[in-house]
């Protein structure tokens, strides 16, 4: 390659970045794998925060939040708590307040939501990150979606095109108070259409195709749910018992060699 390089085009776009969906309850446990919980703890957790009156019931199929709701008034009673007046004042400072809503409508029980402001000093530190990803969620299912600013620049190098991409978020709103959406901006410099540029480093990679990941525990209730194994109520009480029966362990799960013999026996014999 050579040292220097010929901008052939740029193009620029604004993506949308959608706040996430109201928590049901396999929202609630993928979400609690993120930060460290196995399914059955999320649930265990979540099932004492209820009981406690910080939250609304934690098993519910439904991520669409019904009229009867008083989001506003949640909203302020939340930001009464000085973990989350900021946030309040985000979504109170709007004209219209608009919720997301997920695929799932269900007239059961509302979708996972704070029900009370709940102290720090009160709960203890695993009660805690569980209330703050609820509260956070509610929150930012309340906000605008994100804008992201998408830069591509093709650049002739030797008669060879070469693409750069670049991306920053412009208007963070929801994903500023979430801090389990993962993301990182990618700054390229200002560039024009026939500028010349220096090549300041070059680097040949030989890479190999990567195995699929294991299932992370709140990623198997999910695809549980996808094939229509389990309930709601049931599905994380399958992966504890697969546990505790010797199957699998860990998280991601890892299958034990008495799994895989009976699975290969299975598929021998069934």
């Amino acid at each position: 390659l050579g040292d220097r390089g010929t901008v052939l085009g740029i193009n620029e776009s604004v993506r949308d970045i959608k706040p996430p969906t109201p928590f049901n309850t396999t929202a609630l446990i993928i979400s609690g794998s993120s930060i460290g919980f196995t399914a059955s703890k999320t649930i265990n957790i979540a099932e004492n925060l209820y009981m406690n009156g910080y939250i609304s019931y934690p098993r519910t199929d439904n991520t669409v939040y019904p009229s009867s709701i008083d989001i506003k008034e949640i909203v302020r009673m939340l930001g009464s708590s000085g973990e989350y007046s900021r946030m309040s004042e985000a979504v109170l400072a709007q004209k219209k307040i608009v919720a997301s809503r997920g695929k799932r409508r269900s007239t059961d029980h509302p979708p996972i939501h704070p029900t009370s402001v709940a102290q720090k000093a009160s709960l203890s530190s695993d009660e805690w990150k569980l209330y703050d990803l609820i509260v956070r969620r509610f929150i930012c299912t309340l906000l605008p979606a994100a804008k992201n600013k998408i830069i591509i620049a093709t650049i002739d190098i030797n008669g060879e095109p070469f693409i750069a991409n670049g991306s920053n978020f412009i208007e963070q709103n929801w994903i500023k108070f979430y801090p389990y959406y993962k993301h990182k901006d990618v700054f390229i410099p200002q560039l024009k259409k026939e500028q010349i540029i220096t090549v300041s480093g070059k680097e040949l990679l030989d890479k190999k195709t990567k195995s699929p990941v294991r299932y992370t525990q709140g990623r198997l209730v999910e695809k549980m749910e996808e094939l229509g194994l389990g309930t709601k109520a049931t599905r994380h009480t399958i992966i504890q018992n697969l546990i505790l029966r010797g199957y699998v362990s860990g998280n991601p799960l890892q299958p034990s060699e008495k799994a895989i013999a009976v699975v290969r026996m299975l598929k021998k014999h069934a």
